[in-house]
């Protein structure tokens, strides 16, 4: 009988270097490298990677180039608000979906996001989007 001194690789093992390898080429952009050479949220992103949620709602263009100050400043409050009451998991949610629906708008008939002026913003269409991904368009607007 033969002893092998290699490891073999356990399923566990190519799961994680395929979820590493995944997180890479998905989500590169978020974090950075600090000088302790740890991995922290890139607070400096000018890009949307989420241009477009459900195929019908568009965001902000690359450094929030479209958005009118009407907009900015609404959503600007809403996250604000949604920071703040972190405590109350409903009310933080229900907050995170009026600023994702105030943002993200369908596109009217010139291929421009409808203006947020007379529009009805509907937090419930965005309930199925991932928190994660609601999260981390609100982390790049916060700070874009």
């Amino acid at each position: 009988m033969e002893i092998s001194c290699q490891k073999e690789i356990g399923l566990s093992d190519l799961i994680n270097e395929r979820i590493f390898l995944l997180s890479q080429q998905l989500c590169d952009w978020i974090f950075v490298k600090n000088d302790e050479d740890n991995f922290e949220l890139n607070y400096q992103s000018i890009k949307n990677c989420f241009p477009v949620l459900d195929k019908k709602y568009y965001g902000p263009d690359d450094l929030l180039s479209n958005i009118t100050l009407y907009e900015f400043k609404s959503a600007l409050s809403l996250l604000d608000q949604y920071f703040e009451s972190r405590e109350d998991e409903e009310q933080s949610n229900l907050l995170l979906n009026y600023f994702i629906a105030t943002i993200y708008r369908p596109k009217n008939e010139g291929d421009e996001r409808v203006s947020l002026h007379n529009y009805v913003v509907e937090p419930i269409l965005f309930e199925k989007v991932p928190l994660w991904q609601k999260q981390a368009i609100a982390i790049c607007f916060r700070f874009a």
